[in-house]
């Protein structure tokens, strides 16, 4: 695993903060830089296995309203979760590291963080393999309505 690829994950929510912080084109600079992430980083041959299998275990808990489905605002929503999980594979903490959501869809963006937050914690305790604990133990991951 390319450990620049790895520093990337972790850095992201830093750099999208920086950006809103500097209103260097706000929304829109945030979304390429999300988007750009999501084509050359978080594709599941970079990741690494563990990390991959949590992926695949909170998918199956993720699920949103049947009413939001046609809405056109969530192919542009991103919600980046900070994730710290106990050797044990239960959920030790989970918080909001950013949003990238369009102007006016506050509202939605909220339902998606709620459904988000409550996927991790419904699929704790998630098996993974202790031995690489050091992996898994903290994450930040790409929460998005349009497939990962």
């Amino acid at each position: 695993m390319n450990k620049l690829k790895i520093m990337l994950l972790t850095l992201l929510p830093f750099w999208i903060s920086s950006c809103k912080l500097a209103e260097l084109n706000g929304y829109k600079e945030a979304q390429k830089a999300i988007t750009n992430i999501e084509k050359n980083v978080i594709i599941e041959e970079n990741l690494p296995q563990p990390i991959i299998s949590f992926k695949k275990q909170v998918e199956k808990h993720w699920y949103l309203p049947a009413n939001l489905k046609d809405n056109s605002e969530l192919k542009d929503i991103r919600v980046i979760l900070y994730i710290a999980l106990n050797p044990d594979g239960t959920v030790k903490e989970v918080n909001v590291k950013d949003t990238i959501r369009p102007t006016n869809s506050e509202w939605l963006c909220r339902i998606i963080v709620e459904s988000a937050v409550e996927a991790v914690k419904k699929g704790s305790p998630y098996k993974l393999p202790s031995a690489e604990y050091n992996i898994w133990k903290e994450f930040n991951m790409v929460f998005s309505p349009n497939p990962w």
